[in-house]
C-alpha cells in the first residue's frame, strides 16, 4: 500500500509515466504469486515484497 501510494503521488505530480511504471510492477509482482505477504495467502516479509517490487521496476526499466 505505501508503493502505490508513491505511484499516487508521482501521478498527482504529474509524472504519470512513473506512477504508472509503479503499479505496473506491484501488478507483476502479484500476478507471479511467488512472493506474498501473510494478507495476501502468502508468507514472505514486507521487506520482501518490496524488494520484489524494486527488482520489477528494474526489469520494466531495462525493457523500456
Amino acid at each position: 500500500a505505501q508503493i502505490w501510494s508513491a505511484a499516487l503521488m508521482l501521478n498527482h505530480l504529474g509524472r504519470e509515466d512513473l506512477g504508472e511504471l509503479i503499479i505496473k510492477a506491484i501488478e507483476d509482482v502479484l500476478v507471479k504469486k511467488e512472493v506474498r505477504t501473510p494478507d495476501l495467502g502468502g508468507q514472505s516479509t514486507t521487506s520482501e515484497m518490496g524488494s520484489a517490487i524494486c527488482e520489477a521496476v528494474r526489469q520494466l526499466v531495462k525493457e523500456g
